[in-house]
């Protein structure tokens, strides 16, 4: 993972190998209401109406905290889906907290395992964002980005379990 920091803009680079299958993982991505699972942050998930063609408009809430000092983001994102594998998803600044933001995820199948590719690039509007530093904010980062992937692989090992309807 690779996460820098240029004119206000976080850049990052994520290459990761995930413990699910590659139909498991781009689901899980693209099932907008149960994001909240996935990452703990995102306390909110609104599908909007149709942005047009294949895309969806996602609003989500983020709740992210750093020792004691918390801020809360929206962000509304066109959402596509053009193909299997690739998952594209760019904000709407004047409907968010960010001045913008692109994401981009292609998803490619190792056997039973996925790969995943991620890019993105975003610019945070809210003022409290700079007060608590770039550093902190790439940690803050890595450390939500990792949980989701493991909170993926969780869900996916619980769905599969004998109990799993007990």
């Amino acid at each position: 993972m690779d996460i820098s920091h240029q004119d206000d803009t976080y850049l990052v680079d994520l290459e990761l190998l995930v413990d699910v299958p590659v139909a498991f993982a781009e689901d899980a991505l693209l099932d907008f209401e149960h994001l909240p699972a996935l990452n703990a942050n995102i306390r909110k998930v609104q599908v909007l109406p149709a942005a047009g063609d294949d895309a969806r408009r996602v609003q989500t809430e983020i709740h992210s905290c750093v020792w004691f000092h918390c801020v809360d983001l929206a962000r509304v994102e066109v959402v596509h889906h053009p193909q299997p594998g690739v998952i594209e998803a760019i904000t709407l600044p004047e409907l968010s907290d960010f001045h913008m933001g692109i994401s981009r995820w292609v998803l490619q199948s190792w056997g039973d395992k996925t790969h995943i590719d991620y890019h993105a690039a975003f610019a945070p509007a809210k003022g409290e964002v700079p007060v608590i530093g770039p550093l902190i904010v790439k940690s803050v980062i890595r450390r939500e980005a990792l949980a989701t992937y493991r909170n993926m692989e969780a869900r996916y090992q619980a769905e599969r379990s004998p109990c799993a309807v007990c």
